[in-house]
């Protein structure tokens, strides 16, 4: 795990926003009562209450593979896209936001090999739907696009917050797209586009000799994304995850975003690649999680290209699974192309769609 020696954050006044910055006009996250624990989801035996792989970037309306799919309500799931939109896409889970009751998380990875990127316009899911929008990186022009969705609920192994207010110098992510089980979500801004998400007391929850797992989002109708740059402790007990968010031109944008920080789950493997030049390697072992225990392995194939295998997982991962993948460190994005039953396929590129190695996380999940 990459943990900066020192934090140093401007608190600033809040600042006007800058050209280009993402939704700035839409209304905020409203705040909600902090809850004080995990929700009891009998029968539940997935990491995952809902997921999905949307895979007819110009189908009117269908439903989702079942190997590929799963919503903990029991209910239909769907994919609609509005009539005469590009790249727009609703979402359903039906019944789900019953069982999640009032917290919850989303995060969206494009599936495919050209270079558009998708991203939710929502950080929750809100009366069982989600909007999906996706981009062409090359032209910035909204594009149709394959995706995969996840949507979380409480629990005591992840922690995530919904930073819905890009402007503001320090808050509390404290609306329903937040939630941590040892304490609250802060949100500071440092500069355009540059955020830190606080779970506070949450070290306590990170096992001996694995440091958890990121995925970062960026929410919204706006063209931006978000990536990861840093995570880890700030200062006892509590956990840190650096954001810096971009235009598709590469260029600091402020913008909301998700992040979920996750912790090691039957269900669930994951994988920091931080060597984007090696031909193959294993992971650091701090920063990856196999539920089999079996090895992990990050194989290069090409510029941009990444196979990832867990070895032995393939019990541990329900049916088909889901994928999510977020780049880690630099303006690049990166995003899934294959799922199989031990690992996965990424390709990553940089802000004119053009192959660019790049470290990046991965999570497979069921």
């Amino acid at each position: 795990m990459r943990t900066a020696t020192s934090l140093h954050l401007l608190l600033l006044p809040a600042l006007l926003c800058a050209a280009g910055c993402n939704d700035s006009s839409l209304l905020q996250e409203p705040s909600v009562p902090a809850w004080e624990g995990p929700v009891a989801q009998a029968g539940a035996v997935r990491w995952a209450p809902g997921y999905l792989h949307a895979g007819n970037p110009t189908g009117a309306s269908y439903a989702p593979l079942p190997y590929l799919s799963h919503n903990e309500s029991g209910g239909a799931m769907n994919v609609t896209k509005p009539a005469g939109t590009t790249g727009r896409y609703i979402v359903t889970f039906k019944g789900l936001s019953a069982v999640l009751g009032t917290k919850s998380a989303v995060h969206v990875t494009e599936y495919g090999l050209n270079d558009t990127y998708c991203k939710p316009v929502n950080g929750r899911l809100v009366e069982d739907k989600l909007e999906v929008r996706c981009f062409r990186a090359s032209t910035g022009a909204a594009a149709n696009a394959a995706f995969t969705v996840v949507v979380l609920g409480r629990s005591s192994n992840a922690a995530f917050a919904y930073a819905h207010q890009p402007t503001t110098t320090d808050y509390l992510a404290a609306g329903a797209g937040s939630f941590n089980p040892k304490g609250s979500a802060r949100v500071v801004r440092s500069g355009v586009g540059q955020y830190t998400a606080f779970f506070t007391n949450y070290a306590s929850a990170v096992p001996v000799g694995n440091s958890g797992h990121v995925q970062v989002n960026a929410v919204g109708t706006g063209k931006s994304y978000c990536v990861a740059t840093e995570w880890g402790d700030a200062s006892t007990p509590n956990v840190k995850v650096d954001v810096s968010c971009y235009t598709p031109a590469g260029v600091p944008v402020d913008s909301k975003f998700t992040v979920l920080f996750q912790l090691p789950h039957p269900h669930v493997g994951f994988v920091f690649a931080g060597e984007s030049t090696t031909g193959s390697y294993s992971p650091w072992p701090a920063t990856a999680w196999n539920p089999s225990a079996g090895s992990m392995n990050i194989t290069r194939t090409a510029v941009g290209d990444y196979t990832i295998t867990w070895t032995g997982v393939d019990p541990a991962i329900i049916d088909g699974g889901t994928v999510q993948v977020s780049p880690y460190g630099e303006a690049v994005q990166c995003k899934a192309t294959s799922l199989f039953d031990s690992g996965a396929m990424v390709h990553c590129f940089g802000p004119k769609g053009l192959a660019r190695d790049s470290d990046f996380m991965v999570l497979l999940g069921s």
